[in-house]
């Protein structure tokens, strides 16, 4: 069970959640994710579960979880353009285009399994990530599973500095 001291917040509060979608758009058509799923995490889970794939970019992933027998998958994206190329390369697969990210046209608890594969990263604003797991835990039914999976902060001295100097400039490290 997900718990949070915030409820989660309204669409129109989330303006930081879509405000790489200008870029995922631009990318759709080139961008290559090699973000590593790690399928022994999901044994045990029903291959006819409902799955959604939050951020679901071209459909990798959802492709991935096809291959090892799920058969009720769906995916999410902020990025028309990525959707768009997911459509195309998986047209027999559920995607579609969030307009208000991060609300899902879901009812409460409809969803056994998310997986959110390199999205808070996406995501600047800690409020906003908050308002995003928040909804995540709306969806989910009661034991499901939330598959969080991120990059994480690097260690070496030039990605030190690049992080510093960018919380000076967006408050944030």
């Amino acid at each position: 069970m997900i718990t949070f001291a915030e409820p989660p917040m309204e669409a129109s509060a989330m303006s930081d959640l879509d405000s790489q979608t200008a870029y995922w758009d631009a990318a759709a058509t080139r961008k290559t994710f090699t973000h590593p799923l790690h399928l022994p995490w999901l044994d045990g889970i029903d291959r006819s579960a409902v799955v959604l794939d939050y951020g679901c970019g071209y459909g990798r992933t959802m492709e991935a979880l096809g291959q090892h027998g799920f058969d009720n998958l769906s995916g999410v994206d902020t990025s028309s353009g990525m959707v768009a190329r997911s459509r195309e390369l998986h047209p027999s697969m559920r995607f579609a285009v969030l307009d208000a990210p991060p609300a899902l046209p879901r009812p409460d608890a409809s969803v056994d399994l998310v997986i959110l594969f390199a999205v808070l990263t996406c995501i600047p604003g800690d409020k906003a990530q908050r308002g995003l797991i928040g909804e995540l835990s709306r969806v989910l039914k009661p034991g499901g599973m939330l598959y969080v999976s991120d990059l994480l902060l690097q260690e070496d001295e030039r990605n030190r500095d690049r992080y510093a100097r960018f919380a000076d400039h967006y408050g944030s490290y």
